[in-house]
């Protein structure tokens, strides 16, 4: 991206769903952050204010999701949309905003931002991720009442890590923590710690009452996990935390990343490759690469684990591919 030919104000109408237009106002953010410009900084507090202005529901609460083109929202349940529910407010949405909003309200302490955060915060804690994270739920009517059939539906536990550790971020943002007690769907999502003692990855999603576990490990579910952990591991660097982040990013190391670094779609339980696509319209490589970056302020052990992952070099895949030729591996590699 060039700041040179970029028109920072002219991309914010193109989108038209809060949930995709917060990449947008976090990628101008991080731009700022990067480089130091006042151009992106400016086009993602424009950004926030027109989100503001057409999303924002001023009577329950919480942002709607889905608008055409003109920002006439789409309300109607039959209608499909690429991302969730038409008609409905998402846990997905709801969380990436208060992502966007935390590193908007660090760069520029407006207060109406802060108040959006502190917002979207209190929403996602009482609305989709209560304490008993077995009371997830993924979608909600506008005002706030269940979606029939919610408590049967899939949950994707991606989505409960995803949430753990952005609540943490939000959190410091606003100078309340951390809550410890709020992340607790880290550690407590079904799938995790009762079905899967060995800590080596996570499966998918969870249906039903029970939340039975679909065994499928896919990307973006290990790139939350790691994260969670190592955000985990960084604040209390408890020996089974840091067990856990090492043997997931071994499992990732050895089956979900290809040879190149970039991490097939799915694998199996047992990391045979069943989804080897590595882009497609809603993989971008966006949380492998976040997950990989957050242990760079880790503790040695955090960092190790986390940098191994991003370091194509030190995965297994990497084998020799002439004859003679050494292969890579982290203990012989001083790349990372």
């Amino acid at each position: 991206m060039h700041s040179q030919s970029t028109r920072w104000s002219s991309i914010t109408a193109q989108a038209a769903n809060p949930g995709q237009l917060r990449s947008w106002r976090r990628s101008t953010s991080e731009y700022h952050r990067a480089r130091g410009e006042p151009a992106p900084l400016r086009a993602a507090i424009e950004l926030y204010r027109l989100i503001q202005r057409h999303a924002h529901d001023d009577a329950h609460g919480g942002w709607v999701e889905h608008f055409a083109r003109d920002w006439q929202p789409i309300l109607d349940t039959n209608v499909h949309v690429e991302v969730e529910s038409a008609g409905c407010k998402s846990a997905n949405t709801h969380f990436h905003l208060m992502e966007a909003f935390a590193e908007l309200a660090e760069l520029t302490r407006d207060a109406d931002v802060i108040r959006s955060l502190a917002e979207a915060l209190q929403i996602n804690q009482q609305r989709f991720y209560p304490r008993n994270p077995n009371d997830a739920v993924g979608i909600r009517h506008p005002d706030w009442r269940p979606v029939p059939g919610q408590a049967d539906a899939e949950l994707a536990y991606g989505h409960n890590f995803e949430f753990a550790w952005l609540t943490l971020r939000a959190e410091k943002v606003l100078g309340h923590g951390p809550r410890w007690a709020t992340s607790r769907p880290t550690s407590g999502t079904p799938g995790i710690t009762v079905q899967m003692p060995s800590w080596a990855a996570c499966f998918i999603a969870g249906r039903g009452a029970a939340r039975r576990p679909r065994p499928d490990k896919v990307w973006r579910v290990q790139a939350e996990w790691l994260a969670a952990l190592t955000e985990a591991a960084q604040h209390n660097p408890k020996p089974e935390c840091v067990a856990a982040l090492a043997q997931t990013a071994e499992f990732v190391l050895k089956h979900q990343a290809d040879r190149d670094g970039i991490w097939f779609d799915t694998v199996t339980r047992d990391g045979t490759p069943k989804d080897t696509r590595k882009a497609h319209n809603l993989k971008a490589n966006y949380h492998d690469v976040r997950a990989s970056k957050r242990g760079d302020r880790g503790s040695p052990a955090v960092a190790h684990s986390t940098c191994r992952v991003n370091c194509p070099r030190s995965s297994p895949r990497h084998a020799p591919q002439r004859p003679g030729e050494a292969a890579t591996l982290l203990e012989g590699d001083r790349t990372c």
